[in-house]
């Protein structure tokens, strides 16, 4: 009797349970009568039943809502890792097609003897352009993780373009043949006999040079192509053509001005030779 006096809300609620209980079993029993006691038996019985339903219904249907999520929730990412895989795959068909154009574009600015096949190329974007007095300096989006570093050849199918000044992890810097600082061995075509000279940028987006030696020649017009002389540039890149070709006031060399192939304020893709 202690035990119960002290612990009067526990058992309020067991009795009112077991009621409930000694009830619901009442009511099942009788809910088969056919009179007045049967029919209160019934209405007993689905008054109960009917929240315990709801309640089996909702965590049945939570469970299957879960499941539903769950297997949605996995098709959905399997779907968008395949859309991803499709994508990459695109890119990677595009950029070959694009540079096989490149390379394709490269058989026209090499001599026969000097087959782009050769050579193993990089293709890459350029992401900026930079004019900071007598530099002429872009950026592009590959870099030493595709074998690009310092003095890597840099062209497109017009000719030849610059050469890598910097490089690190998706990018480097390329600095362009019109750039004063940056001297390029060139040789001209005229008359059966080649001539060799060395040109630079003027800072206005065009060359200029002399013929190295006294019985260098040159006519506006003519071709100028890498010699492949210095060990940077590869022998038969066109650089551009003879714009002005006169001797030398006081001299028997001759200084040529060169109009450049490569178009580089709409230059947007490259190759590089790595």
């Amino acid at each position: 009797m202690r035990w119960i006096a002290s612990h009067k809300a526990l058992v309020i609620v067991l009795s009112i349970f077991l009621l409930i209980v000694i009830f619901f079993v009442a009511s099942w029993q009788l809910q088969g009568a056919g009179n007045a006691v049967g029919n209160v038996a019934r209405t007993a019985v689905s008054f109960i039943q009917k929240p315990i339903s709801n309640l089996t219904d909702r965590v049945s249907s939570g469970i299957k809502s879960k499941f539903s999520d769950d297997k949605l929730l996995a098709e959905n990412e399997q779907l968008k890792k395949e859309v991803s895989d499709l994508k990459l795959e695109l890119v990677t068909q595009r950029l070959n097609s694009e540079q096989f154009k490149l390379l394709e574009d490269l058989s026209r600015i090499f001599d026969a003897k000097n087959s782009p096949l050769n050579y193993k190329y990089q293709a890459a974007n350029v992401l900026t352009l930079e004019r900071s007095g007598v530099f002429n300096i872009f950026t592009i989006d590959a870099g030493t993780e595709c074998g690009i570093v310092r003095n890597s050849v840099v062209l497109n199918g017009d000719g030849l373009i610059g050469r890598v000044l910097s490089s690190g992890e998706g990018w480097a810097k390329v600095i362009a043949v019109i750039d004063e600082n940056n001297n390029v061995s060139f040789e001209v075509e005229h008359s059966g006999k080649t001539s060799l000279g060395v040109c630079h940028g003027t800072g206005d987006g065009s060359l200029t040079g002399n013929m190295l030696d006294e019985a260098g020649v040159a006519v506006e017009g003519d071709l100028a192509l890498t010699s492949g002389i210095g060990g940077i540039y590869p022998a038969g890149l066109v650089i551009g053509k003879v714009t002005k070709a006169e001797f030398i006031k006081g001299s028997y060399l001759m200084r040529v001005d060169i109009r450049p192939v490569i178009n580089f304020k709409g230059l947007r893709k490259v190759l590089v030779i790595v």
